[in-house]
């Protein structure tokens, strides 16, 4: 589907004369009592600012673009689709006195706005964006020195889910046990590699969002303009000889906090490797764009097969497999404690398992630091940090010792290696397989922080290698033995499937091509759950799962093809539970129709950057058909709630955190079928 041009909407509808109001033009008019919809929109625009319009938009009238960007700032949290909206569901009372619309009742508002054209049923999205107007036009009577006509409206939000888990966690020393255990198996396994054992463990030493820890980079102008203009962490080695993880820029980064520090010796020693050889295809994409006629798509198509680092990010060419390393590797170890928390889907794991280990060591304050939801200290800022709380003067000699991730990461990784009992942090690395690096990191009991990192003699060098490769020979021999065991499972399930099909067929005269058909009916590309046969000798089993799972009598089961059986399942409308957790996004937008304007209003003024894909797919098909996006997404989400057994969503309200659906997904699927059972389709296989 091509780009919408709102730049033409902008202008036509906002701006019809061409011109601009300016703040005080907008002041001016609320003192004379004929303040208008238009008016609070435009003062949203100057609040939010406005950029990221597309190609098509530029090509469309680049001199309105221009002028819009430059008088309301881009880079803000506004967006050309998210005004859109705003200038779309007003477009008929734009000239209207404000408060002759937006009434003390929200849903008053949503139904008058309704009625204008020709609904019966108020829109839902109106409320939530009475809110969001009425805030902003109490700022603007407070710079015009008037007094409000009235208070502003308050929506009621519904409380965000929690994302805590039920359970414990192990304690410090057996976590950590388990986490590099699992890393040394990642590192030897073949599927995932020591770059995803390398994230990892250095996920758990700073428990970063996992997108920033799988797009922090190296090049400083990939971390400017970052992913769909949301700025990258860039990393970057001082003149020190440290190396420093911070943010360049702040844009459009809004709540997704990211807290600069400087690397932890042993940290430095995970990260190393990659770096450098981050750095070595860094140096020569450089190269080769010195070249006149050079560009960066012909580099990009050039050298795609070889590129391993895309935009100088460390770890994104592993991002896929993150998730599922974690969940085959460090599950079974952490569901072995007793009374655990046993949801473990993916990388979101390390935040909550580190977050509240750091909780239980320093406090709720400093975990805070290390999961960046709060902004560092003005004091701190002031003193140690460039301007706008970027990346430092590069030029110092030594870091404060008073920065508190960087303090508290020595203090932790020195608990650490008192935990493991071990007198050396990069025991963690050793116990992972990695190499260590060429400074001992001395664990110090009685100040309770690291020592300052000495060279290792030759001796603990020669130590250091054998035991990190007996751990390599360790990991390669259990992975070897789990895939083994793994491929036999594999081998079973295949000869019990086998014989289950050619039992069905002798008993039903049925040719062996048949009685699979039968029995594992292929729908939409890729195997559903075992189907019933006609016989209900041959398939007991799974008409007993079908009855206990619907809550129907087995025995109207009995005898019934497998079209009859949907029909049953169906009527007793439970059908859709079946089927809902794995119909594409396209299928989830195409139903939702009638239930297009219920629901709440907690899915608005959501910014693109921060939509999920099914979100986006949701409300693209809602304006392809001329229907309310915002309604059609918190729908979407009602039918969720309403039928998938998944424990994550693929529609947040604004503000929601959740876990990623994928993670969440692929969980419930290990659950539900084989380790070989493939899901093909839009979703491809997790």
């Amino acid at each position: 589907m091509a780009d919408k041009i709102y730049i033409t909407d902008f202008m036509n509808m906002l701006f019809p004369d061409g011109s601009i109001p300016s703040k005080i033009d907008i002041q001016g008019r609320i003192r004379a009592g004929s303040y208008t919809v238009r008016d609070a929109i435009i003062e949203k625009l100057y609040k939010d600012g406005i950029g990221n319009f597309s190609a098509a938009d530029i090509a469309k009238d680049s001199v309105s673009v221009e002028n819009l960007e430059s008088t309301f700032k881009s880079g803000g949290s506004g967006t050309p689709s998210g005004i859109y909206n705003y200038i779309n569901r007003f477009k008929k009372v734009l000239d209207k006195p404000y408060f002759e619309v937006f009434k003390i009742s929200p849903e008053e508002t949503a139904m008058d706005i309704a009625k204008l054209e020709g609904k019966t049923t108020a829109y839902t999205d109106v409320k939530s964006k009475h809110q969001n107007l009425d805030n902003i036009t109490k700022a603007s009577y407070q710079s015009a020195g008037v007094d409000m006509p009235r208070n502003i409206v308050v929506v009621p939000q519904p409380a965000a889910k929690s994302r805590a888990e039920v359970g414990r966690y192990p304690k410090l020393a057996g976590a950590w046990q388990s986490i590099t255990e699992a890393a040394g198996k990642m590192s030897q396994d073949e599927q995932f590699g020591p770059k995803t054992s390398a994230a990892f463990l250095f996920h758990n030493t700073n428990p970063m969002r996992i997108k920033d820890l799988m797009e922090f980079t190296i090049d400083s102008e990939a971390a400017i303009r970052g992913d769909k203009g949301i700025s990258r962490p860039y990393l970057r080695e001082l003149q020190t000889g440290e190396f420093e993880l911070g943010l360049i820029a702040n844009n459009g980064r809004k709540k997704k906090h990211f807290n600069s520090f400087i690397l932890d010796e042993a940290q430095v020693n995970i990260i190393k490797p990659h770096y450098d050889a981050a750095m070595s295809e860094y140096n020569q994409k450089k190269a080769y764009l010195a070249v006149e006629g050079n560009t960066l798509d012909s580099y990009n198509a050039e050298f795609k097969d070889r590129i391993k680092y895309p935009n100088g990010q460390i770890f994104k060419s592993i991002s896929n497999n993150y998730g599922p390393a974690i969940r085959q590797h460090f599950k079974p170890l952490i569901e072995s404690y007793q009374s655990v928390v046993t949801g473990v889907s993916g990388g979101e794991i390390v935040r909550k398992l580190q977050s509240t280990l750091l909780r239980s060591e320093f406090g709720d304050t400093i975990a805070k630091y290390f999961t960046s939801h709060t902004p560092i200290s003005q004091d701190i800022m002031r003193k140690h940090y460039a301007e706008q709380g970027t990346l430092r003067d590069p030029t110092v000699n030594l870091h404060a010792p008073d920065d508190i991730v960087n303090v508290h990461t020595k203090k932790y990784l020195n608990i650490v290696g008192q935990a493991l009992k071990e007198g050396d942090v990069n025991a963690i690395l050793i116990r992972s397989g990695l190499p260590a690096g060429k400074n001992k990191i001395p664990v110090n009991v009685q100040i309770g922080t690291t020592d300052a990192p000495i060279p290792y003699t030759p001796e603990e060098i020669q130590k250091n290698q054998e035991l990190a490769d007996a751990t390599r020979e360790r990991n390669i021999a259990e992975n070897k033995a789990a895939k083994i065991e793994a491929d036999d499972r594999a081998t079973t399930a295949a000869t019990n499937r086998a014989n289950k099909i050619q039992e069905f067929a002798s008993q039903n005269n049925l040719t062996y091509a048949q009685a699979e058909q039968r029995l594992f009916p292929e729908k939409r590309g890729r195997p559903s759950k075992e189907a019933a046969g006609t016989n209900q000798a041959a398939d007991s089993d799974f008409l007993d799962d079908i009855a206990k799972e619907h809550n129907i009598d087995k025995k109207s089961l009995i005898g019934k093809t497998i079209d009859e059986i949907g029909d049953i399942i169906e009527k007793a409308g439970k059908a859709a539970k079946t089927i809902a957790p794995f119909v594409g996004p396209a299928g989830v937008a195409y139903g939702v129709g009638n239930v297009l304007y219920s629901g709440k209003e907690a899915f608005a003024d959501i910014p693109p950057e921060e939509q999920t894909m099914p979100t986006k797919v949701v409300r693209g098909a809602a304006e392809l058909f001329g229907k309310d996006p915002e309604a059609a997404v918190m729908g979407a989400r009602v039918i969720e709630e309403a039928v998938s057994p998944i424990p994550a969503t693929g529609f947040p309200r604004k503000d929601e955190e959740v876990i990623p659906f994928g993670e969440a997904m692929s969980e419930q699927i290990e659950d539900l079928f084989p380790e070989d059972f493939n899901i093909g389709g839009i979703r491809g296989t997790f």
